[in-house]
């Protein structure tokens, strides 16, 4: 497989701290969950929590969301304190953190090896950024002479049509797939995130019954999906996400051939 030489964009040897994102949202470790679903609402996928001096304590992402409103084990969290539940209650702990210490190719190599979709940076104990795939991608700029074919996931997992809204979501917590394209008979429908499930819910003032949605996905997903061809090269997608696209299926008339993501483009990034 052809590489990407990340140096042409950016340093190697510099600290991680020149692509981390700075402006971050954070919470308090005491945050209610009502707060907590409200920063994703607006767009937060990954959310640091911290103590008042802030201090670093772990994360929440979207799909932790997902799990605390009936997606997953973090239920039973729900049904104890429902919308008044603590942040801590709903964060993860095992997010490997980087310091100012570390050089761009280190956190890279690292984050390849370990399959890591983040790391929040500190500065001793404290929250100070967040490096995520992103700030790698986003910083290639031209083309790469590497067709979308080569990179994609071919044969993704998907949600069909007839699946439920809850049925999703629980595949969406035990995969921790955070993104499936909709599609029947191999047509792309649509896509779904945690983000839709979560938006869906609050407009049905439905937060607290999440186990009891039946309607098909369909009607959460979002139908106006951007695409890319498989023949496109790398570059095509690359701008799209810098757009704010996680996550591209990759059609070749109206077929869905497969998708392709911040992290395999990723995989491809050699410093």
């Amino acid at each position: 497989m052809r590489m990407i030489d990340f140096s042409r964009f950016v340093d190697p040897e510099h600290p991680v701290t020149n692509i981390a994102h700075q402006d971050i949202r954070t919470h308090l470790l005491g945050s209610k969950a009502a707060e907590v679903i409200q920063s994703v609402l607006e767009g937060h996928n990954r959310i640091p929590v911290t103590d008042e001096k802030m201090h670093y304590h772990g994360m929440i992402k979207a799909i932790d969301v997902l799990d605390f409103l009936g997606g997953g084990a973090k239920y039973s969290k729900f049904l104890s304190g429902r919308f008044n539940t603590k942040a801590q209650a709903i964060m993860e702990t095992d997010a490997e953190a980087v310091t100012p210490k570390h050089s761009v190719s280190k956190v890279l190599a690292g984050m390849k090896k370990r399959n890591l979709d983040s790391c929040p940076l500190l500065v001793g104990t404290k929250f100070s950024g967040l490096v995520s795939e992103s700030s790698f991608v986003h910083r290639v700029r031209g083309r790469t002479g590497i067709p979308v074919r080569d990179a994609m996931v071919a044969k993704p997992m998907i949600a069909r049509e007839h699946m439920s809204v809850a049925d999703v979501a629980s595949i969406m917590v035990r995969t921790r797939y955070r993104r499936l394209p909709v599609a029947t008979k191999g047509v792309l429908l649509g896509i779904v995130t945690p983000y839709d499930i979560i938006s869906f819910l609050k407009s049905k003032n439905a937060l607290h019954d999440l186990k009891a949605q039946t309607l098909p996905v369909t009607q959460v997903m979002n139908a106006n999906v951007v695409t890319v061809s498989p023949e496109d090269d790398l570059a095509v997608a690359i701008d799209k996400m810098r757009s704010g696209y996680g996550c591209l299926p990759v059609v070749e008339e109206n077929e869905l051939m497969g998708i392709i993501t911040h992290r395999d483009v990723l995989e491809l990034l050699n410093a």
